[in-house]
């Protein structure tokens, strides 16, 4: 069963402050489930309690201002202090102590990241710690009915000039506006607040969209914030001339497979695209659970092997990634910018993934380090058509703790000692922990 999340409020009587907090004084509780994420000890009182007392209407105004970021920016690879003010409840200020909650989203899917900590000299501390993915729409909902029920509590005090009303007002026009909502969505992937990104990047921007495809340029933005512009030219001007052709059997086939019967279900993107590798294995002949040689890989998409095993075959690219034609469906042109012959093979499964996932208008299908929905599937197939979870625990047996046992693994399927680790880990063979300390790369 799906866990809600929602707020839950009661209104408090408050004497201190200006009007609008006083008017809005009120225990909140934040819930994923029957799991509140707000309980806290009352290191005054000697209690333990579920829900926070606080300025409703300092919490909607944090969320109201970072609306656009919170629904639409990932979070990246060194989060740091602008990104956290954004994404972080403990940031929203207003003389309480919040939790140290980040909301991290990667376009259809919101992670509630919540760290206990230790707040010394602080009246309260925070207890939970706690991860959970609800879907991005949940999120919305509930914190759309929070925020008007904070106006509406406004509005009945007469406080009808208040600062939220306004904010939410605009924010409103603009989601309910196409062409505002998607300036905004680009605003938010770059890492900027509404209204601080020059506008010229944006200009330049969607010009690219216009050529390469709106999705792609989101995800540039997403991976490569302002310098997504000279990383599409470098990439453009001079990977295109460089990529080679290759050609995706039954591609309208498969995609049209995962359109109909998987992305209308409530899967997770590793799921869908553990599916879609499964299709895609059953189109090419291939057996359900064995490796893919490099041999048999390149005929596959007929193309020179050599890309795949040579470091000859390098180009120095600000990442690898694919070019369509616009006109035949199972053919793209394609760069890959990585040394290891492991990295090639992953990049190569990446883009043959994201020609199945993205929209047929964009032509240009980037394999960026971003936690996008779009890059999850990416890596979620690339991982599961290279080493299937079958085939790697047929290989792996019962020594899924043991380096050597994980390296043999990881030669035999032609994929790197991590991705064998992440796949175990997110299977549930093998604890989060043991990820850490390895290579940050993935592939």
């Amino acid at each position: 069963m799906k866990e809600l999340f929602s707020f839950d409020f009661d209104w408090l009587s408050e004497e201190f402050g200006n009007d609008e907090d006083r008017c809005t004084a009120a225990e909140v509780g934040l819930r994923v489930g029957d799991i509140y994420l707000t309980e806290l000890e009352d290191l005054r009182a000697r209690t333990v309690r579920q829900r926070m007392r606080v300025s409703a209407n300092t919490l909607a105004l944090w969320l109201a201002g970072n609306w656009w970021r919170l629904r639409w920016e990932a979070e990246p690879s060194h989060a740091d202090l602008d990104w956290r003010m954004s994404h972080c409840l403990a940031a929203a200020g207003g003389g309480h102590v919040w939790p140290n909650l980040f909301f991290c989203g990667d376009g259809e899917t919101m992670h509630l990241d919540l760290k206990v900590t230790e707040h010394f000299n602080f009246p309260v501390r925070y207890l939970r710690d706690v991860s959970r993915m609800i879907p991005i729409v949940d999120f919305e909902s509930s914190v759309d009915q929070f925020i008007e029920s904070v106006i509406a509590r406004l509005e009945a005090s007469g406080l009808c000039n208040a600062a939220l009303i306004t904010l939410w007002r605009e924010i409103q026009h603009e989601r309910h506006t196409p062409a505002l909502a998607a300036y905004r969505k680009l605003e938010a992937l770059l890492g900027f607040d509404a209204d601080e990104c020059s506008e010229s990047l944006m200009e330049k921007l969607d010009d690219l969209s216009g050529k390469h495809g709106r999705g792609a340029i989101e995800e540039m933005a997403a991976a490569c914030g302002p310098d997504a512009v000279a990383n599409m030219d470098a990439l453009v001007a001079h990977g295109k001339p460089l990529a080679q052709p290759i050609t995706i059997p039954a591609s309208a086939k498969i995609r049209t497979g995962m359109q109909h019967n998987h992305k209308k279900l409530e899967l997770q993107p590793w799921q869908i695209a553990d599916a879609v590798a499964k299709q895609a294995r059953s189109e090419w002949s291939l057996a359900p659970d064995e490796p893919i040689s490099a041999q048999a890989f390149a005929g596959i998409v007929a193309m020179d092997p050599t890309l795949l095993e040579s470091q000859d075959a390098i180009h120095h690219t600000p990442m690898s990634a694919g070019f369509r034609n616009g006109e035949a469906h199972d053919s793209i042109a394609i760069i890959l910018d990585k040394k290891r012959d492991t990295s090639r093979r992953f990049g190569l499964a990446r883009i043959i993934g994201d020609h199945f996932y993205s929209k047929p208008e964009d032509r240009f299908l980037p394999a960026t380090s971003a936690k996008t929905v779009r890059q999850k599937f990416q890596r979620a197939f690339a991982q599961a058509l290279l080493c299937p979870f079958d085939g790697l625990m047929a290989t792996i047996g019962d020594h899924t703790a043991d380096d050597d046992a994980i390296q043999d693994a990881a030669a035999i399927f032609g994929v790197s000692p991590r991705l064998v680790t992440t796949t175990l880990v997110n299977k549930g063979v093998l604890d989060r922990e043991s990820l850490f300390g390895l290579n940050a790369d993935y592939n």
